[in-house]
């Protein structure tokens, strides 16, 4: 964790659902007890670009069902796009990462609940996304630190000398990992 930029040296992981739904109950609070200015939650949405001003944000954004692009002011910009963070980007945060995150389908009766486990092949975690529709993040340590290579000073999402993890590469990894246990992993 020592390469990390962050204040306080410790792993901490609230499930996205969890996330979602305090943000969510948090702006419709705000609202009923009638603050003004209340944001509202816009999912389907993509960053394309933002630029910080004096106190305020423009944010560039495009609706994704529809392709409309529009641009919004803001105070505060909050982005979920995990890995792949536009606004981390932009702010040239490189994420130096031997770690894979994908989120799959996972039909089996054992990854109901959160679950961070130390195997002897490398540590794996399963949070649930929507346990009733058995999505998960899965979030597994795919590289040694050592296999990482030079960056030439470019934002990257972690491994740059690899290609994207396959599902097929993701199941081969769970399956050493977790054997004699099987559990299938399916794209969502």
């Amino acid at each position: 964790m020592n390469s990390i930029n962050i204040t306080f040296p410790i792993g901490l992981m609230v499930c996205q659902n969890k996330t979602n739904n305090y943000l969510i109950d948090a702006l419709y609070k705000k609202k009923s007890i009638g603050k003004k200015n209340v944001s509202n939650i816009e999912f389907g949405m993509e960053l394309l670009s933002h630029k910080e001003e004096n106190d305020y944000i423009i944010a560039i954004i495009k609706n994704l069902n529809n392709n409309v692009e529009e641009e919004i002011r803001c105070q505060y910009l909050v982005e979920c796009d995990s890995v792949y963070s536009g606004v981390r980007k932009e702010i040239s945060q490189t994420l130096k990462s031997s770690w894979a995150l994908a989120d799959v389908e996972i039909k089996h009766k054992l990854v109901r609940y959160n679950q961070a486990t130390a195997f002897s092949l490398g540590p794996l975690v399963i949070i649930p996304l929507d346990a009733r529709k058995n999505t998960y993040h899965i979030v597994i340590k795919i590289a040694n630190e050592e296999d990482k290579h030079d960056t030439n000073n470019g934002v990257t999402h972690g491994l740059t000398n690899k290609k994207p993890i396959t599902i097929d590469k993701l199941q081969k990894i769970f399956d050493e990992r977790i054997a004699p246990i099987k559990m299938e992993l399916k794209n969502l």
